[in-house]
């Protein structure tokens, strides 16, 4: 083994469990992915055929534990990774770079492994549980030992290098508990937003009339003692079966399932609530389960994180989900429009009024099921959408790399996000030693920045009171605003942020259709003249708000070009309806504005959004005969070792969908920042922009 592994410290592999261990799955499938040249190896205590497949199938080699014959310890046990790795784990491979456990499990063991057999390598620790929150729902005797807990994750802590917490709600604990490690000691700490399995986002669940509703509810570590949240959840579902058939289905992860079972049934108040309990099983039997289920019910406590939930929610089925946990915080964040699902832990000190609060809110979400099965489905939709977990992703990915393979921090983007850097003056690259402009170049874009200058002030001169309408598209994230700004700054010299963006649930998204009037008053000071003489600002760049889908995008993109979509629609709203709701909604002709040129927009980092181009050319040329000019950003976002070949598809991809062969200007390539050449390149589209075109062109 050439290159340095990174080795996974987990109990199982794969999701057939679910918890952790589909989350490390998922690392490794994306870490092979990425960086097909690191070897990724995972520590299991056992594994079935289906394990030893999936890894194979992932590119991860599993590692077993050796036991010697006649030895009477055949039980295994996370102590056999962490005292005796060397003898139980003897072939771990020679070199090392990144070792990744988890607390609870997995911690202590990659602390000792580094210590006793990889000094140098790096330490990733997952936190997926905050004892102070959860711990008091387990008995008296294990809330009497949260600070011994909580002090055991900050010793791990200590010795690792790099620490996610799993969700928002987690990252905000141990931000503040870090406090108590010292400063040269601390991990440098992130959130990790879990992305749900495959098989859930697969599962379509659907709403069929019953006259019994079934509640499904999905619980690790409840205690006899208190239930973990379960004993408000049966007395509210008392009330709700005294008014309509109900049956409460409880799959808990527990070694004391027999005496749980008596305990909750004595909490039940109503004769007409049949509860069962069911095996915990495999995720393919959860997945049976959800899709069985008219609504989910996580229990009413607090919750790190919520990782069943967030499964349900991918399946498409209804979910309550209590507002003291991580999944609540990923809704608000990334979902704000579907914050029904979310209900108040506690709404008072009274048990009897917490009690009653749940109890309507469940009667609530089963008497209206049918709708709720078509809210659930447009939560799975736009939450799926919307990447939440790509850059926790690039992250982990990130720290995973080796040295000398990582990207420049400030080359550098979120996942989903347009870029708004404030440049405050041009700072052209060089060849020249010292970084120093030199003259060629220099002369080249102030020339360039003269002819486009011209070309404006005498934009449209034969027909005064009208606009030189540009509109532009692309998915989100593709750099649409950042474009429109590094125009400003390309042609007048001065930075202004003329397009803003909302951090939204796909990234940053523009809400509306709204025009953006190019180099106005404000790209220069009160007391200087207007960089442009004689312009009459009357060129307006319109950018089409993007969001994931790109059916319903292509949809909306159509419905612009053909003037159905009036200025100010909140555009935003129409990324949950399906293209039919669309062109119901919009179907009137509205001829408010027409577009003079077309900017398809899309990034070099993800792959070309065919049908939307194809809609683009179809409504833009072919229809209305509007020039399209097409710009491939973030070229400078592409790995060194995979530029020649990834850019060029691209560039391929995109020639082939709009037919313009070799045709340079109407393609453009730009970074994501404004170097000498970008700015340069976005010069030369501002001059072609503006030319009159003769429509039946060849490269047309």
């Amino acid at each position: 083994m050439d290159n340095a592994a990174v080795l996974l410290l987990s109990e199982l592999y794969g999701t057939l469990k679910g918890g952790i261990s589909s989350i490390y799955r998922r690392l490794a499938k994306i870490l092979k992915e990425d960086e097909q040249a690191i070897p990724v190896l995972s520590t299991v205590l056992e594994a079935t055929e289906e394990d030893e497949e999936d890894a194979r199938r992932d590119g991860v080699e599993l590692l077993l534990p050796k036991v010697e014959s006649g030895d009477p310890r055949i039980n295994p046990s996370l102590d056999w990774l962490t005292f005796d790795h060397r003898v139980k784990y003897s072939h771990l491979p020679s070199k090392v770079k990144t070792i990744v456990g988890h607390t609870d499990g997995t911690s202590r063991a990659a602390c000792r492994i580094k210590q006793d057999r990889y000094p140098e390598a790096t330490v990733i620790l997952f936190i997926d549980d905050i004892p102070e929150d959860t711990e008091q729902y387990k008995g008296d005797e294990k809330a009497m030992g949260i600070g011994k807990k909580e002090d055991s994750i900050l010793e791990d802590a200590e010795q690792a290098d790099v620490v996610f917490s799993i969700g928002e709600r987690a990252f905000d604990h141990f931000s503040n508990q870090f406090r108590a490690i010292p400063a040269n000691k601390r991990p440098r700490h992130m959130t990790f937003l879990p992305r749900p399995s495959t098989m859930f986002e697969e599962a379509n669940a659907e709403y069929t009339d019953a006259e019994t509703m079934v509640v499904l509810s999905i619980v690790r570590g409840a205690d006899v003692e208190k239930l973990g949240g379960l004993d408000l959840a049966v007395e509210a579902l008392s009330i709700v079966a005294e008014k309509m058939r109900v049956k409460w289905r409880i799959i808990v992860v527990n070694n004391d399932d027999l005496h749980l079972a008596r305990a909750i049934r004595d909490h039940s108040k109503s004769a007409n609530l049949q509860i069962t309990f069911l095996p915990y099983g495999t995720q393919k039997d959860i997945c049976k389960n959800l899709l069985k289920a008219h609504l989910v019910l996580m229990p009413p406590r607090a919750e790190p994180f919520g990782l069943v939930g967030l499964e349900a929610i991918a399946a498409g089925v209804p979910v309550l989900v209590p507002d003291k946990s991580g999944l609540a915080e990923l809704i608000n964040r990334f979902a704000p429009h579907h914050h029904s699902c979310i209900v108040e832990t506690t709404v008072g000190w009274d048990w009897q009024i917490n009690v009653n609060h749940w109890a309507t809110r469940i009667e609530r979400a089963l008497r209206h099921c049918k709708a709720e099965f078509e809210i659930a489905a447009r939560l799975k939709k736009t939450l799926l959408c919307s990447e939440y977990w790509k850059e926790s992703e690039r992250q982990f990915i990130d720290v995973c790399r080796p040295k000398g393979s990582e990207p420049e921090e400030a080359d550098r983007s979120p996942e989903g996000e347009e870029v708004h850097e404030t440049i405050p003056a041009l700072k052209p690259a060089s060849d020249t030693p010292g970084g120093e402009i030199t003259e060629p170049k220099h002369i080249h874009t102030m020339a360039l920045r003269e002819k486009v200058k011209i070309r404006l002030a005498n934009i449209l001169h034969d027909k005064p009171g009208q606009d030189f309408n540009v509109l532009v598209v692309g998915m989100p994230g593709s750099g649409k605003s950042s474009f429109i700004n590094s125009m400003v700054m390309a042609v007048t010299g001065t930075w202004k942020e003329v397009a803003h963006c909302r951090g939204s649930l796909c990234g940053n998204v523009t809400e509306h259709l709204d025009p953006y009037v190019m180099f106005d008053d404000n790209c220069k000071e009160v007391d200087e003249p207007h960089p442009i003489p004689g312009y009459k600002k009357n060129v307006v760049f319109w950018k089409c708000p993007g969001f994931r889908d790109e059916e319903a995008y292509t949809t909306t993109v159509s419905l612009t070009l053909d003037g159905r979509i009036p200025p100010g629609t909140l555009v935003y709203e129409c990324m949950d309806q399906i293209p039919e709701e669309l062109k119901r909604r919009f179907g009137k002709v509205n001829r408010i504005i027409t577009f003079d040129r077309i900017v398809f927009i899309f990034s070099a980092c993800r792959r070309f959004p065919n049908s939307l181009a194809t809609a683009v050319k179809s409504g833009g040329q072919q229809v209305h005969g509007v020039p399209i000019f097409v710009v491939m950003t973030k070229v400078d976002n592409i790995p060194s070792q995979h530029y020649d070949d990834h850019v060029q598809q691209r560039i391929q991809d995109a020639k082939t969908a709009f037919k313009f062969l070799d045709n340079q200007a109407r393609f453009k390539t730009t970074s994501l920042y404004l170097d000498s050449k970008s700015s340069t390149t976005v010069q030369e589209l501002a001059i072609h922009l503006h030319r009159k075109f003769d429509l039946n062109m060849s490269d047309a």
